[in-house]
This record gives C-alpha cells, sequence and structure tokens, in this order.
C-alpha cells in the first residue's frame, strides 16, 4: 500500500511541475515549428504576429509570443535577449549561423516612448545596434513610421 502512495504522489509531483513549467513558457506549446531551418516563420494568431527562427544546429531559437521576442539557449532554456513585441514590429532579414539582422520598426505615435527612447539612443531610421551574444552578432536596424497611430490593429496593418 506504501508503494502505491509513493507512486501516485512522485506522479502527481511530476505532473504539477511540468504544468507549472509550460505555464511559464507558453511558446513551448507551439508544435508546428520547424527543428531546423535558417529561415523565419510567421504566424498569426487573432491578430498577434508570431516568428520563430532557429539555427540550422538548433542550438539557439527566436520565439515572439504575445509580448516579447526573445533569444534564447535551448539547453537551459534561459533568455539572453529580448524586443518587447508590443513596441516593435520586427522582421528577420538576415540570419546565419554566425549573425542575425533583425528590422525593428518604431512606431512613433506608441504608447510607452520611454523605453522605445531609452532602447534606441542614438540609433536614427536607417542606424543599427549590434550586439554580441555568445557566437551570434545580433544587429537591429531601426525604421520610423513618422505616423501617429491609434490602435493596435492600425500599426499590424503595416507587416
Amino acid at each position: 500500500m506504501n508503494k502505491l502512495k509513493l507512486t501516485i504522489s512522485i506522479i502527481t509531483v511530476i505532473l504539477v511541475v511540468s504544468g507549472f513549467y509550460l505555464a511559464r513558457f507558453p511558446f513551448l506549446w507551439q508544435s508546428d515549428a520547424p527543428d531546423t531551418g535558417p529561415y523565419p516563420i510567421k504566424y498569426k494568431d487573432d491578430g498577434t504576429q508570431f516568428l520563430k527562427i532557429r539555427t540550422l544546429n538548433g542550438s539557439m531559437a527566436f520565439n515572439s509570443y504575445r509580448k516579447y521576442l526573445v533569444l534564447h539557449d535551448k539547453k537551459t532554456n534561459l533568455p539572453i535577449d529580448y524586443i518587447r513585441y508590443g513596441e516593435f514590429l520586427f522582421e528577420a532579414i538576415y540570419f546565419d549561423d554566425e549573425k542575425i539582422i533583425i528590422k525593428v520598426l518604431i512606431v512613433d505615435g506608441w504608447r510607452d516612448k520611454s523605453y522605445i527612447e531609452g532602447w534606441t539612443i542614438g540609433n536614427e531610421d536607417g542606424k543599427s545596434k549590434k550586439n554580441r551574444l555568445g557566437k551570434y552578432l545580433i544587429e537591429y536596424i531601426f525604421f520610423s513610421t513618422h505616423k501617429e497611430y491609434n490602435s493596435v490593429s492600425e500599426i499590424n496593418d503595416l507587416s
């Protein structure tokens, strides 16, 4: 009887822990992303854009899920760099085993300008910001809309 209780307890703990893990990292629910390939894939789900890019060796991946574009280490699942999705439209325009280039559209009329200005200090249209993340050089190229937008749907129509 004690072995049965112990087995049930262990199974319950495993299910609870895995449930919290999946709730914390909801992008793991996306099963339709490719395991390999240097190409971006965009998803639309109720007006939300998704971008998932994996390196050829599968060691890192870009995920945007609802709010963040995240570069994370697949071995540790820890985030390395991110762009807050609600404030930037982004498009991967080049990707290989050494370098990732992302086009970032800065929406002038967006709500949280303090974050945008802090993140893009010294970067005007067509300028870039570079970060070295492990063996990857991440280059963000900034473009401005020079127009005020009233809603997220107007911004989503740009892409």
